[in-house]
């Protein structure tokens, strides 16, 4: 099992949760393991991984979402037992096919209109904090010249937290892959929608969506966020449009 997991190398544009997630992911369906059987612990697995204990917690959110592993109190994570509870199941979602991309953002506007006229009318002092902070974040990654495609998926995880409904959360992390495409089409996308501008214009409407769940009117939070989804949609059918990619 060591000699199986190895240090990740950090790929451009892509976050680490994301790489260790496909290599755990990869581990696991070549393991000749059981159901039942005991899997790394959390620091185990950042020795291994050289990563953060964060990215780890991450990374076994998301498996935990897909039903792969559960964990035990007092006695760690383990491989799960295979049940006939019915999964959603997107195996050939890909965040560098921009078909996949576009059906990605319809299925967010299906889910997140809905999150953020919820967290509207539930977020606490608390939520609405990690709200702004992910929103402010994201400020601080433009201005920094990086697409902010991390900091763009904290800001609309911390908006589904506000929801209160965990199964929420868990939908919303096990997308977690194709959930921004910016990071895999960003760089390319940018130089097609005049960089600073086209940040800018999604910061905007970051900071709309945000100030409507802070002021808890909820039927303003959800036209934020069709706004910005919708966007997204129009932005990325333009580049579908003049990309070669299908």
């Amino acid at each position: 099992m060591a000699a199986s997991l190895s240090k990740i190398s950090r790929r451009p544009g892509v976050p680490m949760s994301t790489s260790v997630l496909e290599q755990l992911l990869n581990w696991l369906s070549n393991a000749k393991l059981e159901p039942g059987d005991k899997l790394p612990t959390e620091q185990e697995l950042c020795d291994r991984y050289g990563v953060s204990r964060t990215v780890i917690r991450e990374v076994i959110a998301n498996l935990k979402a897909q039903g792969l592993v559960e964990s035990r109190r007092g006695s760690g994570m383990f491989l799960a037992s295979q049940t006939d509870e019915p999964r959603i199941d997107l195996p050939d979602l890909s965040s560098e096919r921009i078909g996949d991309v576009l059906d990605v953002i319809e299925l967010r506007l299906a889910i997140e209109v809905e999150n953020a006229r919820l967290a509207a009318l539930r977020r606490t002092d608390s939520s609405l904090f990690k709200i702004q902070a992910a929103e402010h974040a994201f400020v601080v990654a433009v201005k920094s010249g990086s697409v902010g495609s991390r900091e763009d998926f904290q800001f609309h995880r911390a908006i589904a937290e506000a929801t209160s409904n965990k199964r929420i959360v868990e939908f919303m992390l096990w997308l977690e892959a194709v959930l921004i495409p910016r990071r895999v089409l960003g760089a390319k996308t940018l130089q097609r929608s005049g960089d600073q501008d086209y940040m800018a214009l999604i910061t905007k409407e970051h900071a709309a969506i945000s100030a409507a769940i802070a002021e808890g009117d909820s039927e303003a939070a959800a036209a934020a966020m069709r706004h910005h989804l919708e966007g997204s949609q129009r932005r990325y059918r333009v580049w579908r449009l003049t990309s070669p990619q299908t």
